[in-house]
């Protein structure tokens, strides 16, 4: 109750909106959402990432270089009602932060999260146009994009590796899960860093990227799909977008309608892998930091180490 009520002082205040409604909806694994209706009958949705979560430095750090881009993209490209429309503060920021959390503001999209079961061909037609939009857009775009280019980064993984190495200081699940898979672990390490290695002196066209496209990122609305959460931009090779979808049934009939924009397209092997490592270690590596430095009890405790193992056994496959 406290976040709501300093969230309906937030608004006026910072974002010059006076709140009629305000309350908790859900939410993915990175931050916690509200619905709010003003007032004057605008709608919004805001995310509140909590500070003393170790993933929310990271998925906030980058949101005043990557937001200008998504902002950009809504108004000024066919991806406008498709995608998430930012609404700034009063001074001009994308963010806004107090001592505990960091808030980010967006028009409310009126739609239902797809699932495996409803994706219909013609919204795997829509999706490919989508994303066919979005690498249209590259190095031309007006805009800054230094700090969200590709640079194959797995820093992740030192930190993954001194937790295999220093075991005896983790929680009891979590010694027991990574003394388990500890060398599946380590050759998955490996193989990611001879990927990330050769790709870096790859010469590989780059292209603005979602990098997180999944069922729980697409909204089913009456105007057709839109593409919500769009922290993770970057300008990237395309399979960065494609590494979640070709194992899909329909992926096939989505990659023909990609290539009527971009006839040219081949799918390159190497990012393939690369982007599909990386996203299994990346997880593994959130799941670990949640459960060995963040604050989770009962269920949810459960539940991640539930997901954890999932994504160690998965290596295997």
């Amino acid at each position: 109750m406290q976040l709501i009520e300093d969230i309906k002082i937030i608004l006026p205040s910072v974002f010059r909106i006076d709140p009629a409604t305000v309350y908790p909806v859900k939410g993915g694994w990175s931050a916690r959402a509200y619905f709010i209706e003003s007032r004057s009958g605008d709608r919004f949705l805001m995310k509140v990432y909590e500070k003393a979560r170790k993933s929310t430095a990271k998925l906030t750090a980058n949101v005043e270089y990557y937001m200008p881009i998504v902002d950009w993209l809504y108004s000024n490209t066919r991806l406008y009602n498709k995608i998430v429309d930012p609404i700034k503060t009063m001074k001009g920021k994308y963010k806004y932060e107090n001592a505990n959390y960091a808030f980010l503001l967006f028009r409310y999209i009126d739609g239902d999260n797809i699932t495996e079961k409803t994706f219909l061909g013609e919204q795997v037609i829509q999706l490919a146009d989508i994303l066919s939009i979005l690498h249209s857009y590259g190095d031309n775009l007006p805009l800054e994009t230094e700090y969200i280019r590709e640079a194959f980064d797995i820093e992740f993984c030192s930190s993954l590796q001194k937790i295999m190495q220093e075991k005896d200081f983790l929680k009891v699940e979590l010694h027991v899960l990574i003394s388990r898979y500890s060398n599946i672990l380590g050759n998955a390490i490996d193989k990611l860093k001879r990927l990330s290695a050769e790709l870096k002196k790859s010469q590989l066209e780059y292209v603005l990227c979602h990098t997180d496209v999944h069922e729980g990122n697409i909204l089913e609305t009456k105007d057709g799909i839109a593409l919500i959460d769009w922290e993770n931009l970057k300008l990237a090779p395309a399979e960065a977008d494609f590494f979640s979808l070709v194992e899909k049934p329909w992926f096939e009939q989505f990659l023909d309608r990609y290539k009527k924009t971009h006839a040219g397209y081949e799918i390159n092997s190497l990012s393939m892998q690369f982007y599909q490592l990386r996203r299994k270690l990346e997880d593994i590596w959130e799941f670990v930091e949640q459960l060995q430095f963040d604050t989770i009890n009962g269920d949810d405790r459960r539940l991640i180490s539930d997901y954890l193992r999932q994504e160690l056994e998965s290596i295997l496959e």
